[in-house]
């Protein structure tokens, strides 16, 4: 399946604003991106998602 229609839209949004993320989710092995998929589907705030971002732009992942 197409990862991009799976990504959900707010992540998108948020990787569109952070290159250094991008960049970084864009080097993610396939369980890794399905993993932060699923965070950012749980994320149940703006600071949650702002949360994954930052641990992508710091590769903390």
């Amino acid at each position: 399946m197409d990862k991009i229609r799976e990504l959900p839209q707010g992540l998108g949004m948020a990787l569109a604003q952070d290159s250094r993320a991008l960049m970084a989710y864009a080097n993610l092995s396939e369980a890794q991106k399905l993993s932060v998929i699923s965070r950012a589907k749980a994320a149940d705030s703006k600071e949650a998602m702002q949360s994954i971002i930052d641990g992508l732009s710091k590769n903390m992942f």
